[in-house]
């Protein structure tokens, strides 16, 4: 197995080690319900900020898996992170569904409509490439965007709105 590939496999076995913001912890003890990626980063992250409140679990919201060419060029992992990047944004533009994430995508945002139900709000643990195309694949529900999009670091939030349950 390439590094690059082993880099990723044992990323998505990590836990986590930091903490979250206080500010991102508030905005979950807030929320009505709680859900979340059934990767073990995303389930401790939920864990982090539940305060001991139940959350739920799903591999809908796992990251995007890294599709990477298959070349023997020895290079840094960010360099690897950087062309994994650009694969995906091209992707996107071009609407290539590699490996179905885009049609997940849409499920998952078809899952968290349902999830929210009456809910007020909804506090969504997820990863940060596939957080961009829920995100679009919420747009087009009329779930729009309101605050933090395109911030990718770890504990950043992203707030979407809609009218449903005005």
């Amino acid at each position: 197995m390439p590094a690059f590939e082993r880099f990723v496999a044992d990323y998505d076995a990590a836990g986590i080690e930091d903490q979250p913001p206080d500010a991102v912890r508030a905005l979950a003890a807030g929320a009505d319900r709680l859900v979340a990626s059934d990767l073990r980063r995303a389930v401790e992250s939920a864990e982090r900020v539940s305060g001991g409140r139940q959350f739920e679990t799903t591999p809908l919201l796992r990251e995007c898996p890294v599709a990477m060419p298959r070349v023997r060029v020895p290079l840094p992992v960010d360099v690897w992170d950087a062309i994994g990047n650009a694969l995906w944004v091209a992707r996107r533009l071009t609407g290539a569904d590699a490996q179905g994430v885009l049609s997940r995508a849409e499920s998952a945002a078809d899952w968290l409509v349902e999830r929210a139900g009456a809910a007020r709000s909804l506090f969504v643990v997820t990863h940060g490439t596939f957080r961009l195309m829920l995100s679009r694949a919420l747009a087009r529900r009329g779930i729009a965007l309101t605050a933090g999009g395109i911030d990718l670091r770890n504990w950043s939030v992203w707030s979407h709105r809609t009218c449903l349950h005005a």
